[in-house]
């Protein structure tokens, strides 16, 4: 019994951190994007405060 759960539970484990992987590269430009969006209204932000 132990030896058929450990069989089925690794291809588990390698499905969800494909999974998690495959968000996080799929999502990975959205991130930047973001980053950026929010750089450039600290700079604006700063050059209208001064």
């Amino acid at each position: 019994m132990r030896k058929q759960k450990a069989v089925f539970q690794n291809p588990f484990f390698f499905f969800a951190a494909g999974f998690f992987i495959g968000l996080f590269v799929k999502f990975l430009p959205l991130f930047f994007i973001l980053m950026l969006l929010f750089l450039v209204a600290g700079g604006i932000s700063k050059c209208f405060s001064r």
